[in-house]
Protein backbone atom coordinates (compact mmCIF):
# COMPACT_ATOMS: atom_id res chain seq x y z
CA UNK A 1 0.00 0.00 0.00
CA UNK A 2 1.24 3.39 -0.74
CA UNK A 3 -0.19 7.15 -0.48
CA UNK A 4 0.48 8.87 -3.62
CA UNK A 5 -0.12 12.23 -4.01
CA UNK A 6 -0.54 14.47 -7.30
CA UNK A 7 1.27 17.95 -6.54
CA UNK A 8 0.90 21.59 -8.41
CA UNK A 9 1.85 24.61 -8.19
CA UNK A 10 1.96 28.26 -10.29
CA UNK A 11 5.59 29.18 -10.55
CA UNK A 12 5.12 32.81 -10.09
CA UNK A 13 3.27 32.25 -6.71
CA UNK A 14 6.13 30.70 -5.44
CA UNK A 15 9.20 32.36 -7.13
CA UNK A 16 11.61 32.25 -3.86
CA UNK A 17 11.17 28.70 -4.17
CA UNK A 18 11.32 28.25 -8.13
CA UNK A 19 15.05 27.20 -8.72
CA UNK A 20 15.14 25.19 -5.54
CA UNK A 21 12.15 23.09 -6.34
CA UNK A 22 13.57 22.50 -10.13
CA UNK A 23 16.18 21.29 -8.92
CA UNK A 24 14.97 18.67 -6.31
CA UNK A 25 12.53 17.42 -9.17
CA UNK A 26 15.90 16.99 -11.47
CA UNK A 27 18.20 15.47 -9.07
CA UNK A 28 15.46 12.92 -7.78
CA UNK A 29 14.31 12.53 -11.37
CA UNK A 30 10.65 13.01 -10.56
CA UNK A 31 9.03 13.01 -13.97
CA UNK A 32 7.45 16.56 -13.97
CA UNK A 33 4.96 18.25 -16.65
CA UNK A 34 6.00 22.76 -16.74
CA UNK A 35 2.71 23.86 -18.48
CA UNK A 36 3.01 27.11 -19.87
CA UNK A 37 0.53 30.11 -19.14
CA UNK A 38 0.06 33.19 -20.71
CA UNK A 39 3.02 35.24 -18.88
CA UNK A 40 6.08 33.84 -20.42
CA UNK A 41 7.32 34.14 -16.65
CA UNK A 42 4.61 31.51 -15.52
CA UNK A 43 4.22 28.19 -15.48
CA UNK A 44 2.19 25.54 -13.57
CA UNK A 45 3.99 22.66 -12.39
CA UNK A 46 2.55 18.74 -11.77
CA UNK A 47 3.65 16.28 -10.43
CA UNK A 48 3.52 12.58 -8.71
CA UNK A 49 5.25 11.23 -5.19
CA UNK A 50 5.10 8.91 -2.96
CA UNK A 51 5.01 9.40 1.11
CA UNK A 52 8.05 7.26 1.46
CA UNK A 53 10.28 8.90 -1.15
CA UNK A 54 12.70 11.06 0.45
CA UNK A 55 12.07 14.11 -0.83
CA UNK A 56 8.53 13.43 0.60
CA UNK A 57 8.79 15.42 4.01
CA UNK A 58 10.09 18.45 2.19
CA UNK A 59 7.38 18.25 -0.52
CA UNK A 60 4.74 17.65 2.69
CA UNK A 61 5.69 20.85 4.39
CA UNK A 62 4.83 23.28 1.68
CA UNK A 63 1.41 21.26 1.47
CA UNK A 64 1.13 21.91 5.06
CA UNK A 65 1.57 25.74 4.18
CA UNK A 66 -0.80 25.61 1.43
CA UNK A 67 1.91 26.67 -1.45
CA UNK A 68 0.56 23.42 -3.45
CA UNK A 69 -2.31 22.11 -4.12
CA UNK A 70 -2.49 18.31 -3.31
CA UNK A 71 -4.70 15.69 -4.79
CA UNK A 72 -3.54 12.16 -3.15
CA UNK A 73 -5.01 8.30 -2.65
CA UNK A 74 -3.79 4.86 -2.03
CA UNK A 75 -2.69 2.46 -4.16
CA UNK A 76 -2.92 -0.64 -3.46
CA UNK A 77 -0.86 -3.84 -4.92
CA UNK A 78 -1.88 -6.91 -6.60
CA UNK A 79 -0.74 -9.08 -3.58
CA UNK A 80 -2.86 -6.69 -0.97
CA UNK A 81 -6.03 -7.17 -2.99
CA UNK A 82 -5.67 -11.03 -3.75
CA UNK A 83 -5.48 -11.26 0.08
CA UNK A 84 -8.22 -9.38 0.92
CA UNK A 85 -11.61 -11.14 1.62
CA UNK A 86 -13.63 -7.91 0.49
CA UNK A 87 -12.66 -5.10 -1.55
CA UNK A 88 -14.26 -1.86 -2.91
CA UNK A 89 -14.49 -1.57 -6.70
CA UNK A 90 -14.55 1.69 -8.18
CA UNK A 91 -15.61 2.64 -11.72
CA UNK A 92 -12.67 4.48 -13.75
CA UNK A 93 -13.76 4.78 -17.22
CA UNK A 94 -16.67 7.11 -18.17
CA UNK A 95 -18.13 7.17 -21.43
CA UNK A 96 -21.14 9.57 -22.24
CA UNK A 97 -24.06 11.05 -20.18
CA UNK A 98 -27.22 9.69 -19.18
CA UNK A 99 -30.17 10.70 -21.04
CA UNK A 100 -31.88 13.39 -21.58
CA UNK A 101 -28.73 15.00 -21.13
CA UNK A 102 -30.58 18.38 -20.36
CA UNK A 103 -32.93 17.38 -18.12
CA UNK A 104 -30.73 14.57 -16.49
CA UNK A 105 -29.71 16.26 -13.84
CA UNK A 106 -32.24 18.07 -12.66
CA UNK A 107 -34.91 15.34 -13.30
CA UNK A 108 -33.58 12.35 -13.68
CA UNK A 109 -36.23 9.42 -14.93
CA UNK A 110 -33.96 6.55 -13.88
CA UNK A 111 -34.60 7.06 -10.18
CA UNK A 112 -38.10 7.91 -8.06
CA UNK A 113 -36.47 10.79 -7.23
CA UNK A 114 -33.35 12.76 -6.38
CA UNK A 115 -32.38 15.11 -4.10
CA UNK A 116 -29.91 18.84 -5.23
CA UNK A 117 -27.37 17.33 -2.75
CA UNK A 118 -26.90 14.18 -5.30
CA UNK A 119 -28.72 11.36 -3.24
CA UNK A 120 -30.92 9.16 -5.45
CA UNK A 121 -33.40 7.06 -4.06
CA UNK A 122 -34.36 3.61 -5.81
CA UNK A 123 -33.66 3.30 -9.73
CA UNK A 124 -37.24 2.19 -11.51
CA UNK A 125 -36.30 2.80 -15.13
CA UNK A 126 -33.15 1.58 -17.41
CA UNK A 127 -30.72 4.45 -17.81
CA UNK A 128 -30.90 5.52 -21.47
CA UNK A 129 -27.75 6.28 -23.60
CA UNK A 130 -27.05 8.37 -26.92
CA UNK A 131 -25.55 5.09 -28.74
CA UNK A 132 -23.75 1.56 -28.52
CA UNK A 133 -20.85 3.01 -26.45
CA UNK A 134 -17.11 2.94 -27.79
CA UNK A 135 -15.33 0.81 -24.85
CA UNK A 136 -12.04 0.94 -26.47
CA UNK A 137 -9.72 -2.08 -24.39
CA UNK A 138 -12.13 -1.21 -21.57
CA UNK A 139 -14.57 -4.09 -19.87
CA UNK A 140 -16.10 -1.76 -17.44
CA UNK A 141 -17.39 1.72 -17.85
CA UNK A 142 -19.91 4.46 -15.60
CA UNK A 143 -21.36 7.71 -17.16
CA UNK A 144 -20.47 11.38 -16.59
CA UNK A 145 -22.90 12.70 -13.51
CA UNK A 146 -23.75 9.28 -12.33
CA UNK A 147 -21.50 6.53 -10.39
CA UNK A 148 -22.93 3.66 -12.44
CA UNK A 149 -21.31 0.58 -13.21
CA UNK A 150 -21.97 -1.08 -16.42
CA UNK A 151 -19.61 -4.16 -18.26
CA UNK A 152 -19.50 -5.84 -21.66
CA UNK A 153 -22.06 -9.01 -21.77
CA UNK A 154 -19.45 -11.70 -21.98
CA UNK A 155 -18.32 -9.96 -18.58
CA UNK A 156 -21.35 -10.29 -17.20
CA UNK A 157 -21.56 -14.11 -18.30
CA UNK A 158 -18.34 -15.01 -17.06
CA UNK A 159 -19.08 -13.36 -14.07
CA UNK A 160 -22.16 -15.16 -13.15
CA UNK A 161 -20.28 -18.80 -14.60
CA UNK A 162 -18.01 -17.84 -11.64
CA UNK A 163 -20.93 -17.98 -8.49
CA UNK A 164 -22.14 -14.76 -8.81
CA UNK A 165 -25.44 -14.27 -8.09
CA UNK A 166 -25.74 -10.24 -9.75
CA UNK A 167 -28.59 -8.09 -10.53
CA UNK A 168 -28.40 -6.62 -13.93
CA UNK A 169 -30.66 -4.10 -15.48
CA UNK A 170 -30.74 -3.67 -19.48
CA UNK A 171 -29.23 -0.77 -21.10
CA UNK A 172 -31.41 1.44 -23.36
CA UNK A 173 -29.29 3.49 -26.76
CA UNK A 174 -31.94 5.35 -27.92
CA UNK A 175 -35.30 7.43 -27.69
CA UNK A 176 -36.93 4.12 -28.78
CA UNK A 177 -35.51 2.05 -26.14
CA UNK A 178 -33.62 -0.21 -28.46
CA UNK A 179 -31.46 -2.41 -25.97
CA UNK A 180 -27.77 -2.51 -25.77
CA UNK A 181 -26.24 -5.26 -27.74
CA UNK A 182 -23.15 -4.99 -26.42
CA UNK A 183 -23.51 -4.10 -22.29
CA UNK A 184 -25.34 -4.51 -19.26
CA UNK A 185 -25.80 -2.33 -15.83
CA UNK A 186 -24.59 -4.14 -13.05
CA UNK A 187 -26.52 -2.56 -10.00
CA UNK A 188 -25.71 -3.25 -5.92
CA UNK A 189 -29.12 -4.36 -4.71
CA UNK A 190 -28.02 -5.27 -1.54
CA UNK A 191 -26.85 -2.54 1.09
CA UNK A 192 -23.92 -3.79 2.90
CA UNK A 193 -24.88 -4.81 6.31
CA UNK A 194 -21.92 -4.24 8.27
CA UNK A 195 -21.00 0.04 8.89
CA UNK A 196 -17.64 1.88 8.21
CA UNK A 197 -15.76 2.13 11.92
CA UNK A 198 -13.63 4.92 10.44
CA UNK A 199 -16.37 7.68 9.46
CA UNK A 200 -14.68 9.96 12.30
CA UNK A 201 -11.76 10.37 10.26
CA UNK A 202 -13.96 11.62 7.48
CA UNK A 203 -15.72 15.31 7.24
CA UNK A 204 -19.18 15.09 6.54
CA UNK A 205 -22.67 17.16 6.04
CA UNK A 206 -25.86 17.20 6.33
CA UNK A 207 -28.59 18.09 3.63
CA UNK A 208 -31.11 20.02 5.32
CA UNK A 209 -33.85 18.77 2.71
CA UNK A 210 -33.59 14.84 3.08
CA UNK A 211 -31.32 14.99 5.74
CA UNK A 212 -28.78 12.36 5.05
CA UNK A 213 -25.86 12.51 5.64
CA UNK A 214 -22.78 12.21 3.42
CA UNK A 215 -19.18 12.15 3.68
CA UNK A 216 -16.28 13.42 1.98
CA UNK A 217 -14.35 10.32 -0.39
CA UNK A 218 -12.58 8.05 1.19
CA UNK A 219 -9.10 7.81 0.12
CA UNK A 220 -6.56 6.91 2.83
CA UNK A 221 -5.25 3.62 3.15
CA UNK A 222 -8.01 0.78 3.87
CA UNK A 223 -11.76 1.47 4.21
CA UNK A 224 -12.62 -0.17 8.25
CA UNK A 225 -15.97 -1.73 8.80
CA UNK A 226 -17.38 -3.71 11.75
CA UNK A 227 -16.97 -7.35 11.64
CA UNK A 228 -20.31 -8.73 10.00
CA UNK A 229 -21.05 -11.74 8.00
CA UNK A 230 -21.00 -11.68 4.37
CA UNK A 231 -22.57 -13.96 1.10
CA UNK A 232 -19.58 -14.02 -1.65
CA UNK A 233 -22.56 -14.72 -4.06
CA UNK A 234 -23.55 -10.74 -4.43
CA UNK A 235 -21.95 -7.38 -5.03
CA UNK A 236 -22.62 -4.81 -2.07
CA UNK A 237 -24.02 -1.37 -1.54
CA UNK A 238 -22.15 0.46 0.98
CA UNK A 239 -25.20 2.09 3.71
CA UNK A 240 -23.06 5.57 3.96
CA UNK A 241 -23.10 8.21 1.28
CA UNK A 242 -20.31 9.66 0.05
CA UNK A 243 -19.50 12.84 -2.70
CA UNK A 244 -18.87 16.25 -2.61
CA UNK A 245 -21.13 19.70 -3.36
CA UNK A 246 -23.83 17.92 -5.81
CA UNK A 247 -22.64 14.56 -6.57
CA UNK A 248 -23.17 11.86 -3.86
CA UNK A 249 -22.13 7.66 -4.23
CA UNK A 250 -22.66 4.55 -2.56
CA UNK A 251 -19.21 2.31 -3.01
CA UNK A 252 -19.59 -0.78 -5.00
CA UNK A 253 -17.98 -3.55 -2.49
CA UNK A 254 -17.24 -7.08 -4.36
CA UNK A 255 -15.69 -10.63 -3.11
CA UNK A 256 -12.47 -11.69 -2.98
CA UNK A 257 -13.23 -14.05 -6.21
CA UNK A 258 -14.34 -11.55 -7.90
CA UNK A 259 -11.64 -9.31 -7.52
CA UNK A 260 -9.09 -12.44 -8.29
CA UNK A 261 -11.66 -12.40 -11.88
CA UNK A 262 -11.12 -8.69 -12.27
CA UNK A 263 -7.44 -9.16 -11.82
CA UNK A 264 -6.65 -12.01 -13.31
CA UNK A 265 -8.51 -11.69 -16.47
CA UNK A 266 -6.80 -8.13 -16.57
CA UNK A 267 -10.19 -6.54 -17.02
CA UNK A 268 -10.03 -2.86 -17.51
CA UNK A 269 -12.45 0.56 -16.52
CA UNK A 270 -12.20 -0.15 -12.94
CA UNK A 271 -9.87 -0.17 -10.04
CA UNK A 272 -9.47 -2.35 -6.97
CA UNK A 273 -9.37 -1.22 -3.21
CA UNK A 274 -9.18 -3.60 -0.20
CA UNK A 275 -11.11 -3.57 2.74
CA UNK A 276 -10.72 -4.62 6.43
CA UNK A 277 -12.86 -5.43 9.22
CA UNK A 278 -12.39 -5.01 12.75
CA UNK A 279 -11.16 -7.34 14.96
Amino acid sequence: MKIRHRLIYNTLELRNLEKELEKRLIEFNIPHDKIPLPNPNEHIVAFEIEEDHPLWSYFAELVEKQQFSDFYDTIFSHEEIFEAQWSRLIPLFERGYPQPQGTWVTNPPTYSGKCRCGIYDEQIQPFRIKGEPKMGKNHFMSLYWSYTLFALNDVVGKIEANGMDISTVPVHVDSKLTVSQIIKQIVAARPFPAKMSDLNELKKSLCSICGIEKYLPHKRGYMMFEQTLLDDRFIYHSSEWFGDGGSAFQEFIIPQKLAVLVLENQWKGVRLKPIEFLR
